[in-house]
């Protein structure tokens, strides 16, 4: 089973740099430090090479994957209400009315309002531009907050 310090053999670049030594996982990132890693190809195919070895099953790894893409990130944009989100990057942009209609999106614990993190609703409607119609929020977003869409 590979384990934290395995990791670490992977390549990564922070800001065009080689890091000179990994952050400690267990107490930072915190909700106030964003890191910007690029994983070259290598470093890639090992991270699957390794969770390969994990499953040791090419189906159970290619189903992963599959998961993977199904899972969508957004941010919001400026004028958002408790049941309408308007988007300022969306990385599923629909491409119909309602496309995104039944999935659930849910906020990231490190968003931006502190009321929101975690909090889940449905999506019960879209347009192209995209905005989102959903079920009541406790708290209207701001710009800036970012979410998952499952």
């Amino acid at each position: 089973m590979a384990t934290r310090s395995s990791w670490s053999t992977i390549s990564v670049a922070h800001r065009c740099r080689l890091p000179t030594y990994w952050p400690n996982w267990e107490t930072t990132p915190d909700n106030t430090t964003t890191y910007d890693v690029l994983l070259t190809d290598l470093a890639v195919n090992a991270l699957l090479a390794n969770i390969k070895a994990i499953g040791g099953d090419q189906d159970l790894l290619n189903r992963w994957t599959y998961t993977l893409d199904c899972v969508g990130f957004g941010t919001v944009g400026a004028g958002s209400t408790t049941t309408n989100i308007v988007c300022s990057a969306i990385d599923v942009s629909p491409s119909i009315a309602d496309q995104l209609k039944g999935k659930i999106l849910i906020f990231r614990k490190g968003t931006t309002t502190a009321n929101l993190r975690q909090q889940g609703t449905k999506i019960t409607a879209n347009t192209t531009g995209p905005a989102l119609t959903v079920e009541t929020l406790t708290t209207a977003p701001v710009s800036g907050d970012s979410f998952v869409i499952l």
